[in-house]
């Protein structure tokens, strides 16, 4: 009897031991997928900046316009994050991810036709917006039931890398594409792109853990998840340096290519080629400060400390960097500079997300949208003031030197987060009808 039941017992580990062995491998072809779909979330935003100085000299826009532009795109992006992410929530996140982009996809396409007139661009880009919000969030939520704790920076920054891959590759295609077919090619090739990835999620990616609940349910868990996040410090400490993060982030992907031809006097094909090379160091700076935070973390057992040097120091590193490469005069050294301040900067942002999953639990996806939705009014303010400084200004040096305080801002603000907080979602748990309510 006790060797059957052993014999039984020696099967069941040998299951246990098969389905985690293949649990590991699935979770990262899911970071795969969900690391297209952050390159499509960039894709987009880079081929419009790529596009800035045509759209302001073939088509008449004002650089004002052009900001304006990029900021109501930031409005609905920005605005409806949590919304979408929650959709999401309902339609499962192997429809919704897949659906939402897709759906951006589709719009990238339509801005490419809709560029002559500023009030049809101005609905792409909004639109375009809308479908992207969501995408990264909820794909953070449908990764947390599947990425363990020890790995959650190394994903996340392989996740952050690809966008910065992605904006590199994108500068010149972009440009290659312009050149061949106009302003429409580039818009096309990338819409097609973005659908692609889209469909690829869907094929590949699985649910793990989620409960479909209705659309009431769902309304009511958001309105309490946005209540635990209001409560909590350190979520707002997190959400306003991944603010002053962006604001730098958003004057490279919109106003890098217009400096670069409009103050250094490139051409467009040497702006999309050199403008692409600081995308490049943003991917390993991605990757490298996630990796290192992980490290520390594991072998010190120290969350809270090394959650916060390295994106402090990254930070503040950041702005020596980034005042060299607008001082500078040689091409090759402000390329250089450029590339290092990025490389600095994007230190930071994989462990701002992975502090996301460490603090909401279950309900990354939720917590993770409510950061990104703070990150993104520094992408809406950014546009309008840098354009706002240099028409007024006609200096360069002045936005620059402002995105270089908004980031010494940040490195004090990463102080006051504490990574192993857990926000209070005890009266969500409890009244959810879904046993993990939202991710």
């Amino acid at each position: 009897m006790e060797k059957g039941s052993r014999g039984v017992d020696e099967k069941e580990s040998l299951k246990s031991n098969i389905k985690l062995k293949s649990d590991n491998k699935k979770w990262w072809l899911f970071v795969l997928a969900g690391s297209l779909v952050y390159g499509t979330n960039y894709t987009d935003k880079v081929v419009f900046g790529a596009m800035g100085p045509e759209l302001m000299k073939g088509f008449h826009f004002t650089k004002v316009e052009f900001g304006l532009l990029a900021t109501i795109f930031g409005l609905s992006y920005t605005f409806f994050q949590v919304p979408v992410s929650c959709w999401t929530d309902v339609k499962g996140r192997r429809k919704g991810v897949g659906f939402i982009t897709s759906f951006y996809g589709v719009f990238t396409i339509i801005t490419g036709f809709a560029v002559s007139s500023f009030a049809a661009l101005g609905i792409a880009r909004a639109l375009t917006g809308l479908g992207e919000a969501a995408s990264m969030p909820s794909v953070t939520g449908a990764l947390t039931p599947w990425v363990p704790i020890s790995h959650r920076g190394t994903s996340q920054g392989l996740m952050h890398s690809t966008t910065r891959i992605a904006s590199a590759l994108t500068l010149p295609i972009a440009v290659i594409t312009y050149l061949s077919f106009g302003i429409t090619g580039p818009f096309i090739t990338f819409g097609l792109f973005t659908i692609a990835v889209g469909i690829f999620w869907y094929v590949i990616y699985r649910d793990k853990g989620i409960s479909i609940c209705s659309i009431k349910d769902k309304r009511s868990d958001l309105a309490q998840v946005i209540k635990s996040g209001i409560r909590s410090k350190s979520l707002w400490a997190l959400c306003l340096a991944d603010f002053c993060y962006f604001y730098t982030l958003t004057v490279y992907i919109v106003w890098l290519p217009t400096y670069l031809v409009d103050a250094r006097h490139f051409s467009l094909s040497k702006a999309g080629l050199l403008g692409a090379i600081p995308w490049i160091g943003g991917a390993v700076g991605g990757v490298l400060g996630g990796k290192v935070s992980d490290y520390f973390c594991a072998k010190t057992g120290n969350v809270k400390l090394w959650r916060r040097v390295i994106p402090s120091f990254c930070m503040l590193g950041t702005i020596p960097l980034l005042m060299g490469a607008v001082y500078v005069h040689g091409s090759l050294a402000m390329t250089l500079l450029f590339t290092a301040s990025f490389f600095v900067l994007d230190g930071t942002i994989a462990i701002f997300w992975a502090m996301s999953m460490d603090m909401g639990g279950k309900y990354s996806g939720a917590t993770a949208a409510w950061m990104n939705t703070w990150a993104n009014v520094g992408g809406l303010v950014s546009p309008v003031v840098f354009g706002v400084l240099v028409q007024n200004f006609h200096s360069w040096i002045i936005p620059f030197g402002v995105a270089g305080a908004v980031m010494f801002v940040g490195a004090v603000l990463v102080w006051l987060i504490d990574p192993s907080s857990k926000l209070d979602f005890q009266s969500l748990d409890s009244n959810s009808k879904s046993p993990i309510g939202i991710i």
